[in-house]
C-alpha cells in the first residue's frame, strides 16, 4: 500500500532519551514501527508528509469508519466522552481559571469543563468540528494548528491536550509552544494512547490504537516523563484506563454495570469494585494520563 511518507528517515537515534538500539514491532498499511528498547518509544515510518496528515484530518476525520482515523462516529459516543471528561476534570487540581485545549475535537471536554466553571477556550484543525464547536455548543473554538500558537503571548492557567500528542511531526517543538502558552506553575494535562501497556505489546498491529499515519508517535510514561522534563515541564501524576474509563468504568457496558451495582445499595459497596477489577483482569488498561506543572 502507499504510504504516502518520505522513506529513508529510520531512527537512528532515539527522540526522547538518545537510545540508538530499536527493535520492530508492527507493520501496518504501508508503515513500519519501531521502539527504542531504553525508553519505549515508538515511531512510524515512513514519516507521514504534512500534506497527507492535512488531508487526512480534513472532511469526515471524526465519522468513524476510517482505519487512521475514528472506528466510530464521535457524535455516536458522546455519552461516553462526556463522561470520560468529567472523570478527567475530577482528576485535575481543584482550582478554576483559564483553560485552553488545544485539538478540541466536537468540543465536548471544553463544555465539561465550562460547566465546571472554567474560562475555556480552544483550537482544533478540522473545519466540521470546528463549526460544530461554535455553533452547536458556543463554544470559542477557532480553526488553528499547534504550531500558530508560536507567536501568541496569552497564557492559560490549564493547557489540554487529550489524544493529540501522538499525531504530531515535532512533539518537542509541540511542547516548547504549549510551554510558552502556560502560565506560571500552570497545569498541563496529556492523554495518549499507552505503548507500554500489555495490550498494546500483546496485539501490536492488532491494537487498535495502531493507526498509522495517524498515530505517529507511541508513548511510554517513561518517553514522556524525558520528553517533558526537557520542556518545562514536571510531571505529577500519572493514571492508565482503558475502554471502560479512569482506572473507574466509564465505557458503554461497564457503566451499566457500574448503574447495576448502585442500584443495590450501600450493603453491596465491594460490588461497585467489579468494573475496574474487570478492566484489570483484562490487561485493557491501554491510555495514559498524565498531568505536570510548569517548572516556572
Amino acid at each position: 500500500m502507499q504510504s504516502g511518507g518520505r522513506r529513508g528517515n529510520h531512527m537512528s537515534e532515539c527522540y526522547a532519551c538518545k537510545g540508538f538500539q530499536f527493535e520492530e514491532i508492527f507493520e501496518k498499511d504501508g508503515y513500519t514501527c519501531s521502539r527504542c528498547i531504553a525508553c519505549g518509544l515508538g515511531r512510524i515510518d515512513p514519516l507521514p508528509t504534512a500534506a497527507v496528515l492535512d488531508n487526512l484530518y480534513q472532511g469526515d476525520y471524526f465519522e468513524g469508519g476510517k482505519s487512521a482515523g475514528y472506528e466510530q462516529s464521535y457524535l455516536a459516543t458522546e455519552a461516553i466522552l462526556r463522561n470520560e471528561s468529567r472523570e478527567l476534570l475530577r482528576w485535575l487540581p481543584k482550582r478554576r481559571g483559564s483553560l485552553f485545549e488545544i485539538g478540541t475535537g466536537h468540543g465536548f471536554f471544553l463544555d465539561e469543563a465550562r460547566r465546571s466553571g472554567y474560562s475555556v477556550s480552544g483550537i482544533e484543525v478540522n473545519d466540521k468540528a470546528v463549526q460544530l464547536c461554535r455553533d452547536a455548543l458556543r463554544l470559542p473554538v477557532r480553526k488553528a494548528a499547534i504550531q500558530d500558537l508560536g507567536n501568541q503571548t496569552e497564557t492559560f492557567e490549564t493547557v489540554v491536550l487529550l489524544d493529540v500528542l501522538e499525531h504530531l511531526l515535532d512533539p518537542r517543538e509541540a511542547l516548547r509552544i504549549v510551554y510558552t502558552i502556560t502560565a506560571r506553575q500552570g497545569v498541563l494535562l496529556l492523554r495518549v494512547p499507552d505503548f507500554g501497556s500489555r495490550k498494546a505489546l500483546r496485539l501490536k498491529a492488532a491494537w487498535d490504537k495502531a493507526r498509522p499515519p495517524a498515530h505517529i508517535w507511541y508513548y511510554t510514561e517513561k518517553s514522556l516523563r524525558m520528553l517533558l522534563d526537557e520542556a518545562g515541564f514536571r510531571l505529577v501524576k500519572t493514571r492508565r484506563f482503558g475502554e471502560a474509563g479512569l482506572c473507574s468504568g466509564t465505557g458503554q457496558s461497564t457503566a451499566l454495570l457500574r448503574r447495576m451495582v448502585s442500584s443495590l445499595g450501600p450493603l453491596m459497596m465491594p460490588l461497585r469494585l467489579v468494573p475496574k477489577l474487570l478492566v484489570a483482569l483484562r490487561g485493557d488498561w491501554d491510555n495514559l494520563a498524565l498531568l505536570a506543572v510548569k517548572k516556572s
